[in-house]
């Protein structure tokens, strides 16, 4: 039951690019995304997959299907809308421009390269300025069959991530740095990674029917964590880590929800709200572009009305994304071999 999670998620992203004097809800929400992509990826190596060389070739050319698909035909979209209006792009966010060199173009079609693994703060050329996420769960996708393939592997890993995050913070390394390379992002992904072993498999129910009692109390206190981030003076420190904390809570009340509880429409619903999330966190800026050009006359101020303005245009061209690759889900289940009920 993580669609509907994975759908508030992607909404608060957009909510930060596109009003950005309400960012630090956009950051919170991607490393809610990264603590459950490392919670799901370790679910379903483990489950669906098995850590095999077989398993692990159809978990990869899955999770191929999964994010490419989507990724080129939002990029061609932004494609055009960038060379036909290079000005109201380029003002809403820099990255927006046309692919000036070999290795620009290289980077926007496989997306490797459009993050950073240690350190930021490269200017860089993205047809989907967001991408830079993606280079990140992509690098954690090849990583996780061999750090996250046991419980003792996956604890290594977790402790030597906090080590780094308090390295990170003691040192006074910048905001972008604890945020944005791949190895600061260890945190979240081992925490997922491990929330697994710990709590998410098959033999702990018991133990999950407990823990699901406190989903409401997790979501209260991650979402007051969020509207009182400013109260504590700097939004990227305390509640940054807090909203780590809770999302991990989240993850793990919504995974102990006995699936024969759940009605048939509900799952339906959350599966179609899922399935939103990633098309709404390619497509925003797109949609915004549009909105600027078309709906007002090129003044680029981000705000809460573009926000608003934006909303039903972004949701509405997730749907029709969704519908026009809805043959890839066919196809990923038929790789996929058999479904997991998430």
């Amino acid at each position: 039951m993580f669609g509907t999670y994975r759908y508030i998620l992607a909404h608060l992203v957009v909510l930060g690019h596109l009003w950005p004097a309400i960012f630090w809800p956009a950051t919170q929400a991607v490393f809610g995304f990264y603590i459950l992509s490392g919670y799901l990826m370790t679910k379903i190596l483990n489950e669906v997959y098995g850590i095999s060389a077989h398993g692990m070739s159809t978990y990869f050319v899955n999770r191929f299907l999964r994010i490419y698909p989507a990724y080129w035909l939002v990029s061609l979209l932004s494609l055009a809308c960038v060379a036909l209006f290079p000005s109201a792009a380029s003002s809403l966010n820099g990255a927006l421009t046309v692919p000036n060199s070999l290795t620009a173009w290289g980077h926007n079609i496989f997306i490797f390269g459009l993050g950073d693994i240690i350190s930021s703060g490269r200017d860089q050329i993205r047809l989907v300025p967001q991408a830079w996420a993606l280079h990140i769960e992509l690098f954690f996708y090849l990583l996780i069959p061999f750090i996250g393939s046991s419980r003792r592997r996956t604890t290594v890993w977790f402790l030597i991530s906090i080590g780094y995050s308090l390295y990170l913070s003691l040192s006074g390394a910048p905001w972008v740095d604890r945020y944005r390379p791949a190895l600061s992002a260890s945190l979240p992904f081992s925490a997922g990674s491990l929330l697994y072993y710990l709590f998410g498999k098959p033999e702990n129910p018991g133990m999950q029917s407990r823990l699901s009692q406190l989903l409401f109390p997790a979501a209260v206190l991650s979402s007051v964590n969020i509207i009182c981030a400013p109260l504590f003076g700097e939004v990227q420190g305390i509640p940054f880590y807090l909203n780590i904390l809770f999302s991990f809570a989240i993850i793990l009340t919504l995974s102990a929800v006995p699936k024969g509880t759940v009605p048939d429409v509900v799952k339906r619903v959350d599966q179609f709200l899922g399935d939103l999330s990633y098309p709404i966190y390619l497509v925003h800026y797109f949609i915004a572009v549009l909105i600027v050009v078309f709906l007002r006359g090129g003044e680029a101020t981000k705000d809460v009305r573009l926000f608003l303005v934006a909303l039903p245009f972004v949701n509405g061209a997730a749907i029709m994304i969704h519908i026009s690759l809805k043959r890839i889900n066919v196809i990923r289940d038929c790789v996929r071999g058999k479904k997991l009920v998430s």
